[in-house]
């Protein structure tokens, strides 16, 4: 029953993410907001450990999620870009120095054209 009201809450987030106006947009952050909050005080009342703990947390950072939802921005790119960077470094097993390291990013992540130009 608890995991049906969750499910409702999160579904409720997710009606209406294809609005595009700024009247829709609008209505969707009313909506957000109080899906959210309802979520909270769902939470509040719960007695398992780790729900309160994420409740604490979702609290804590409750209008910076709200400010995402509202401005529809991730950090999705620059987490793949560190991947790609991590995925490097692993490959490489040290570079004798930071240039070469360097020289490395660039060349495998600045989308650099291996073809030649024709005349």
């Amino acid at each position: 029953m608890k995991t049906a009201k969750i499910q409702t809450c999160l579904d409720c987030l997710h009606c209406k993410v294809s609005a595009k106006s700024t009247e829709k947009r609008r209505v969707y952050m009313k909506v957000a907001e109080e899906a959210w909050k309802k979520l909270l005080r769902w939470i509040s009342l719960c007695r398992i450990p780790e729900v309160i703990a994420v409740g604490k947390r979702v609290r804590n950072y409750f209008w910076g999620v709200l400010n995402a939802i509202r401005l529809g921005v991730t950090n999705g790119a620059l987490e793949a870009t560190n991947g790609c960077i991590q995925r490097i470094k692993r490959m490489a097993y040290g570079f004798r120095n930071k240039e070469r390291f360097k020289t490395a990013i660039l060349f495998h992540l600045g989308n650099l054209n291996m073809n030649p130009s024709t005349i």
